[in-house]
């Protein structure tokens, strides 16, 4: 009877140890995933501000120099040059987040993401198409240099590149980043106001497109979609949709 008591009160202390080391690797987990998006922003943002000073200092060089074709031209070429850099910069982050979520699958049924994939696609649109309606009606918005690159380039390959890369691949790795893992990480943390805050003011910040208050608007309502859906793929679609919308829209009104 002692024995068995003994072997019982063992098996519990094991059970009790085994969790405990389970809770400390989760923590020792989830230190390790906010110290890598610590870093990430930091990384962003740094180099982002290097970039412009840079840049900044670059221009100044060139007209000091009276080299004023080549200052038309970058400036001509500046949102292209903006687009690439942070490109480049999602490039060399993400691989640092692996397994990285994916973007056709919005949770671990994929029959079921599968059936809901029309209705994701139709809410993308949805939200990209209200961030075009209040990029619209937001006050002092104009042509950018990409309308302006985008016109004056028609018959060159280039606009084919830029439009690859705004309305495909900037997107889709955009989103990756500070929906599927920025956000959802912080989420684990803390609650999604928080978390949408942060990652929509740093996703604002950063993206090169819009002015900031439309990108605050871009990445809130990409966080709401994301948290409703859990699909990537619609974040993207809305994000793709307010850009092709947005920069249709300042190319018509260049060209009046």
């Amino acid at each position: 009877m002692q024995h068995s008591i003994s072997i019982g009160g063992s098996l519990k202390l094991r059970r009790l140890h085994m969790s405990a080391q389970a809770q400390t690797a989760s923590g020792q987990t989830t230190r390790r995933h906010l110290t890598k998006l610590v870093y990430a922003a930091v990384f962003l943002l740094v180099t982002g501000y290097t970039f412009v000073v840079g840049l900044g200092a670059y221009y100044g060089h060139l007209i000091r120099a009276q080299r004023t074709g080549l200052v038309s031209f970058l400036a001509a070429h500046g949102q292209f040059i903006d687009s690439t850099f942070f490109f480049a910069q999602l490039a060399l982050i993400l691989p640092f987040f692996r397994p990285l979520p994916n973007l056709f699958v919005g949770s671990s049924n994929s029959a079921a993401s599968e059936s809901k994939l029309p209705k994701n696609i139709a809410l993308g649109l949805l939200t990209g198409s209200a961030v075009f309606i209040l990029f619209a009606g937001f006050p002092g918005s104009r042509a950018s240099s990409l309308v302006d690159f985008l016109v004056s380039n028609f018959y060159s390959p280039w606009p084919l590149v830029a439009a690859i890369l705004l309305f495909l691949l900037l997107p889709a790795f955009s989103e990756i980043f500070f929906r599927g893992v920025m956000f959802a990480r912080l989420t684990e943390e803390i609650s999604p106001l928080p978390a949408l805050i942060l990652s929509s003011l740093l996703f604002a910040y950063m993206w090169p497109v819009f002015s900031f208050p439309v990108g605050v608007a871009l990445g809130c309502l990409s966080c709401m979609l994301f948290h409703r859906t859990r699909s990537l793929l619609a974040c993207v679609v809305a994000n793709s949709t307010a850009t092709i919308m947005i920069e249709t829209y300042l190319a018509f009104r260049a060209l009046k």
